[in-house]
């Protein structure tokens, strides 16, 4: 499983031995992900913008010191 952690600002902080960018968090939301770790977001709608949204997910790995891996951020943009 993993999180999927989204919010407005580019504010990085140290967590768990990696950087959290996007706080605050707006959203936090959890995904179910396949045997490869793999996880789908659908059903986005288009339109309702200009507006810029940071994604990060955060995963359990017990292979890490923290028990946790944190994925590189995104910046979505959501446009009219």
């Amino acid at each position: 499983s993993a999180w999927l952690v989204a919010g407005l600002v580019n504010g990085p902080v140290p967590l768990k031995g990696g950087l959290l960018l996007p706080v605050p968090v707006l959203s936090l939301v959890l995904l179910g992900t396949d045997g490869a770790g793999q996880a789908s977001l659908n059903g986005i709608p288009g339109g309702g913008g200009p507006l810029s949204v940071y994604l990060q997910a955060i995963i359990t790995d017990g292979g890490q010191p923290a028990g946790v891996g944190l994925s590189n951020a995104v910046r979505l943009d959501l446009l009219p």
